[in-house]
């Protein structure tokens, strides 16, 4: 029984490794070079509101997109 009452773990577990691994490529990719501290998020309502921020602007875009590839074609006369 004691499986059991683990398995919800499992998927934390897997979250877990893969922030892991994925911190891990990140500061490979960075080498030896040092993060200026302005450009480190600390506080979480400044990562939620790029986060917005993102969507938001994909939002536009594609709404865009559909704007100016529904738009008539101009004549050449």
């Amino acid at each position: 029984m004691a499986a059991v009452t683990a398995l919800p773990w499992l998927p934390v577990m897997a979250a877990l490794a893969a922030f892991a691994k994925e911190s891990e490529v990140l500061t490979g990719n960075l080498g030896d070079k040092l993060i200026p501290q302005n450009e480190i998020l600390r506080d979480v309502s400044d990562l939620k509101a790029l986060a917005n921020l993102h969507e938001s602007m994909e939002w536009l875009a594609s709404r865009l997109k559909t704007f100016f590839t529904n738009l008539p074609q101009a004549s050449s006369e």
